[in-house]
């Protein structure tokens, strides 16, 4: 499966509307419109591809719109990946800090 991020959607854009756009290049799977960007998945990468050589840096319902990949979740395993053995000078978050205990009078201790 493929994910491609459009970007500069229009506020009235439907996921109706995206969903037909980008049928024309293959079986599309799931849209998702969040406020003025979006998610497009394919069932086949090469259907993603031809969408997006000829979608990006085009026009949609009145508005520019970007075309690409989706990286970020391959960029944010990476970017906490330890360089050459060592670990982060100040991490800021682990699974440690951000779990929440209760305690017996019913309140929670925020970290």
């Amino acid at each position: 499966m493929s994910k491609l991020y459009v970007g500069n959607l229009p506020e009235s854009t439907k996921g109706k509307d995206l969903r037909d756009l980008f049928e024309s290049f293959g079986t599309v799977d799931e849209v998702a419109i969040l406020r003025g960007y979006g998610f497009v998945h394919f069932l086949k990468s090469e259907d993603a591809n031809a969408a997006l050589t000829a979608l990006d840096d085009s026009e949609f319902m009145g508005s520019h719109i970007q075309v690409q990949v989706r990286f970020w979740r391959l960029k944010y395993a990476l970017a906490n990946v330890p360089r050459f053995g060592t670990l982060p000078a100040n991490p800021t978050r682990t699974v440690a800090t951000m779990m929440t205990p209760s305690f017996p009078d019913g309140t929670h201790k925020r970290p």
